[in-house]
């Protein structure tokens, strides 16, 4: 539901939003950032009232922890837990294209897909703007977007988080200095996705594109910032502060693991509740039919006594109606 590049973001005055990645790739772009005042929620009206439903929306899902304790109360939000990050991403994705952008919202008296679209077309009483940039490079905009450091080039290749990466393309880097800054280092803009830290993203600026710098050990799999993080935490607490990255992989490896095993304890968990149920239910309906004899098949006295009952095998009656 949008084109191109747009004019402006509006934001609050979250750290994310007051970073430098964002005003550095906002300015390469000419997009203007627009701050909603401090102290004013009310300009923010909208947008929270947009977060409410989806936030009504996400605590439908099953393993929802809610908005607080008390709502929570004592649903089992970990044992009933079944998105992983990847599909909840997902979930809102659909969430705002096929429902938030095509229903009609009273502030609008239309849908903000329409409003979009007479924005950019034009109406009968109002000019369109036309439609925007569309960005030359796709995977570059992404890229422009995401965080970065700033990082001189060892002979090893580029740290970031501890993580050496590295690439022949930037050996012509490796020991370069700041011109008039007697012997510090040059440094060079180094993104990273947070989702994916296998690789990372090192601006060449006399190229002007990406070059894409992978770890030593093309061996490991892909892993997020905060697996990372937490590996790091764990080894700390081992007394393996200065980790390298095999043992750094191997504790984000032992990690999933766990929780892969937990899953499988908490399914277990839930099925053998189920069948204790099951088997509950099957009690009490064998015990229902126990006190009630009347239910029991019954047949009739002439037959009972009839010898030809003696004589029916399966499947006489279709046998018969076959010749």
């Amino acid at each position: 539901m949008c084109y191109g590049l747009m004019e402006s973001i509006r934001v609050d005055n979250a750290p994310e939003f007051n970073s430098e990645a964002l005003a550095k790739a906002c300015n390469e772009y000419g997009i203007e950032i627009k701050y909603r005042p401090k102290g004013q929620p009310a300009f923010g009206g909208r947008i929270e009232s947009s977060f409410r439903s989806l936030a009504q929306k996400i605590h439908t899902l099953p393993g929802t922890t809610f908005s607080n304790v008390e709502q929570r109360g004592d649903y089992p939000a970990e044992d009933m837990a079944v998105y992983s990050l990847d599909d909840i991403e997902r979930w809102i994705g659909r969430i705002i294209v096929n429902e938030y952008q095509v229903s009609v919202h009273a502030a609008l008296n239309s849908t903000p897909a329409k409003r979009y679209e007479q924005g950019i077309m034009g109406t009968q009483m109002q000019a369109g703007t036309g439609l925007p940039e569309i960005p030359a490079n796709p995977e570059k905009l992404f890229i422009d977007f995401l965080p970065f450091q700033n990082r001189s080039v060892q002979r090893s290749g580029v740290s970031v988080f501890g993580l050496i990466y590295y690439d022949p393309m930037i050996n012509r880097w490796i020991g370069s200095r700041e011109p008039g800054r007697g012997a510090r280092a040059k440094e060079f803009v180094v993104r990273y996705d947070p989702r994916n830290m296998r690789k990372v993203y090192f601006y060449d600026p006399e190229l002007k594109q990406y070059i894409v710098l992978y770890l030593r050990n093309t061996g490991f799999p892909e892993f997020t910032l905060w697996e990372l993080r937490d590996a790091k935490r764990r080894l700390k607490k081992e007394g393996q502060q200065h980790a390298d990255e095999e043992r750094v992989m191997a504790s984000i490896l032992k990690r999933r693991q766990e929780e892969a095993d937990l899953i499988r304890y908490r399914k277990s968990v839930r099925s053998s509740k189920v069948a204790r149920r099951n088997q509950e239910r099957l009690r009490q309906a064998s015990s229902t039919w126990d006190q009630h004899p009347s239910l029991e098949a019954k047949v009739p006295s002439d037959l009972a006594s009839s010898s030809d009952l003696m004589d029916i095998t399966p499947f006489d009656e279709i046998r018969t109606l076959e010749t």
